[in-house]
């Protein structure tokens, strides 16, 4: 008799156990079902920042493919599409405002007066105050162009107006995308010293506004011309910087020429064996971002021997993508960022979370 009791008191235990494991908080955690593809961030992700992405996503210009180039409805495409990271172009005004525009000079195929006519004359954006920059409307491609045959697939907005890079961070912020991250290229070049604000004086604009954002985390400032990434370094060292480099659609490396490269802040790059890689590792880079032209597996093993993240662009066809991607880059910038989501998605690789748009 006191060996049933003794059994039954054993199996109660058990019982009251197995129950208590069975409604724990890690268990509810494990059955809970996890949100769908589509769905966007809790908000209290916000409270701490996220980890560095497995493959970088980068749409171009937003996603210049398909909407406006660096404009508002831009970055909406580019979140509902999926990205890791919002690849902006970053001038400064008259009046120091920074904003997302394409070149320091405006573009004639992509910029109307607010009569409605496309431009003729190139008007240096440093030269405008921000009021006047966003009289110009940036919605629609010049039909006839070759630009317009190159981005065929791409909507209009009219009335899109060029925003601040504030405005740019608020949009985001406001979608509760507190994932997605920003790779601000800055369009600074050392053969044309008045189209920008001093290197020091642009990467002080630039560290203001990322830290009063709290981007720190979340923000890689690149640029071609190297004088902009140094001063950022002694301003602001807790902002990554990213190194970009050509050699085919222009040269800033000037390899084999004699003395160092304008562009490299005083650097030579035949004193690094001709190698970008280590020439960005030099600069402190943690990104180095070449035209994808430029980059072969053995480019790519030395800058991973160096401790560089290597995110090509700008890559656009599928072919190219599939290329990159089997080499292994760490991430790639495009202008369709819908192509290379589908390749991820087709490989099996983990793909950013979609964002949902409000209908406006």
């Amino acid at each position: 008799m006191r060996a049933k009791t003794g059994n039954a008191a054993i199996g109660l235990l058990f019982g009251l156990l197995f129950g208590l494991l069975a409604t724990s908080p890690a268990r509810a955690a494990q059955s809970a079902p996890e949100p769908g593809p589509e769905a966007a961030p809790a908000p209290e992700a916000a409270a701490s920042e996220p980890a560095p992405p497995a493959f970088d996503l980068r749409g171009y210009r937003g996603a210049r493919g398909l909407a406006p180039e660096n404009t508002l409805a831009g970055i909406d495409q580019a979140l509902a599409v999926g990205v890791t990271t919002l690849a902006l172009d970053i001038v400064a005004t008259a009046d120091d405002v920074l904003v997302a525009y394409a070149e320091p000079l405006l573009v004639p195929e992509i910029t109307r007066d607010p009569s409605g006519a496309y431009i003729e004359e190139r008007l240096p954006v440093r030269g405008l105050t921000l009021e006047e920059l966003q009289r110009f409307d940036v919605g629609r491609i010049r039909p006839g162009t070759e630009y317009a045959r190159a981005y065929a697939e791409q909507i209009t907005r009219d009335r899109a107006r060029i925003p601040t890079l504030q405005a740019a961070f608020d949009r985001v912020a406001e979608l509760e995308a507190h994932h997605v991250r920003f790779a601000l290229d800055m369009r600074i070049r050392p053969d044309r010293p008045d189209l920008a604000p001093e290197p020091k004086d642009l990467a002080a604009l630039v560290a203001a506004l990322v830290r009063e954002n709290g981007l720190e985390q979340r923000v890689v400032v690149e640029s071609y011309d190297w004088r902009l990434l140094d001063a950022l370094a002694e301003i602001a060292p807790e902002i990554a910087r990213g190194c970009r480099t050509a050699e085919i659609a222009f040269d800033t490396l000037r390899a084999g020429e004699p003395g160092p490269s304008a562009w490299l802040n005083g650097r030579d790059i035949d004193d690094f064996g001709g190698s970008a890689a280590r020439a960005a590792a030099d600069a402190g880079c943690v990104v180095w971002a070449p035209d994808h032209r430029d980059l072969d597996l053995e480019a790519l093993e030395e800058a991973r021997a160096h401790g560089l993240k290597v995110v090509p662009g700008l890559v656009n066809e599928t072919a190219e993508m599939r290329r990159m991607l089997a080499l292994g880059v760490d991430g790639l910038t495009t202008d369709f960022p819908n192509r290379l989501r589908a390749l991820l998605v087709e490989r099996g690789l983990p793909a950013p979370p979609q964002v949902r748009i409000p209908t406006r």
